[in-house]
């Protein structure tokens, strides 16, 4: 396993190497960093169980992996969970505004249609002649 964490290694380098054609290229030092790193991960991430089959079957080949060891991923989890969290609670309060404001857009569109029918009532004209009845009926009318 150590020769595939090594040639892993070297093939992630060249992709590197290749995506940064256009630019200067890697020096050495550079290069040998990022392998360090690379095989520094490939020991971390290492099972205690580690299966790797191949099946060829006519035509094709097909593979079965099984890994088994300690989870190392809860942090990572957590982190996950929390992320959530924060994006449910920010759709939340973003339906919650929305809610808010219609609410209040539908308060205030009572209390003026109420207000204007106890002037209407009263007998109060503040516009002589104009009624908001005809104005409505202008503006939602199809012609």
């Amino acid at each position: 396993m150590k020769d595939g964490g090594k040639i892993y290694a070297e093939f992630t380098t060249s992709r590197i190497v290749r995506a940064l054609a256009t630019e200067q290229p890697l020096s050495d030092f550079q290069r040998r960093q990022i392998i360090e790193v690379l095989l520094a991960e490939q020991k971390e991430q290492k099972h205690s169980i580690d299966l790797r089959l191949v099946i060829p079957l006519f035509f094709r080949n097909y593979y079965i992996t099984l890994f088994a060891g300690r989870d190392r991923r809860r942090s990572s989890i957590e982190l996950h969970q929390i992320r959530w969290i924060r994006t449910s609670r920010s759709i939340l309060r973003f339906f919650s505004i929305l809610a808010l404001v219609l609410l209040s857009f539908s308060v205030a569109i009572a209390a003026f249609w109420g207000l204007y029918n106890l002037k209407s009532s009263l007998g109060i004209d503040i516009f002589p002649g104009v009624h908001l009845s005809d104005l409505l009926q202008g503006l939602f009318s199809v012609e």
